[in-house]
């Protein structure tokens, strides 16, 4: 048997195999967040689950319980993700990942067949208790300048901001990801775009719940 591991940034692994959200939440007034993880196929998976930090390596900053475990079919169980460290900034999100991979069952049969570990990672953000402002509040807030010929957001708010899409007068930009608390991000100018002072920016936002968000506009400083 051979086992392989793939990446997809859904809330779906394989096979039926499903998370209830596509990013979590943490809100330090709690004492976890949790993730609901539903087979919904017939045979059994194992499930593992891990926290990396931003740079991809295991934090031990949060603990995911149970971190390896049989789902029957058909059946759901519940992550509790639990914070046991208290290094996080307090005045703004600090931004993880959670990920979880779904481990198919053996085959029955002796010959060598290949089998596929389905990994997902969401984000996890980590909110401090008693930050400024609303995460709706920071979304329009996005600053936008000229930086040599490359397009920079600034993001001076307490809040991560994850952004869809962006556009410079209409022409389209590369993809982005996320722009973090009080950071700041050059865009990728994959089609070579002429960028000006004073150039329109339209973008869109994921907010809490996944949903994209109306279209924000700013302008090229």
């Amino acid at each position: 048997m051979f086992l392989f591991s793939f990446l997809f940034a859904s809330a779906t692994l394989a096979n039926g195999i499903s998370v209830g959200a596509t990013r979590v939440i943490y809100d330090a007034r709690s004492k976890e967040a949790s993730m609901t993880v539903l087979n919904n196929y017939s045979a059994a998976y194992l499930i593992q689950s891990w926290v990396e930090d931003e740079k991809g390596g295991k934090s031990d900053s949060f603990i995911v319980t149970p971190p390896l475990f049989r789902l029957d079919g058909k059946k759901e169980n519940m992550l509790r993700i639990v914070r046991v460290k208290e290094e996080m900034p307090g005045d703004r999100e600090s931004v993880y990942w959670l990920s979880i991979k779904a481990i198919p069952p053996a085959p029955e049969s002796d010959k060598n067949t290949l089998q596929l570990a389905i990994k997902t990672r969401m984000k996890l953000f980590y909110r401090p208790e008693g930050i400024p402002g609303k995460p709706e509040d920071a979304y329009s807030k996005l600053i936008w300048k000229l930086n040599g010929d490359q397009l920079q957001v600034i993001n001076d708010s307490a809040y991560a901001v994850v952004i869809s899409r962006v556009t410079v007068d209409g022409g389209e930009m590369g993809k982005v990801d996320f722009v973090a608390a009080k950071d700041t991000l050059i865009i990728p100018n994959s089609n070579k775009k002429l960028i000006r002072r004073g150039s329109v920016v339209k973008y869109g936002v994921i907010n809490d719940f996944g949903g994209n968000t109306s279209a924000y506009q700013g302008v090229v400083q």
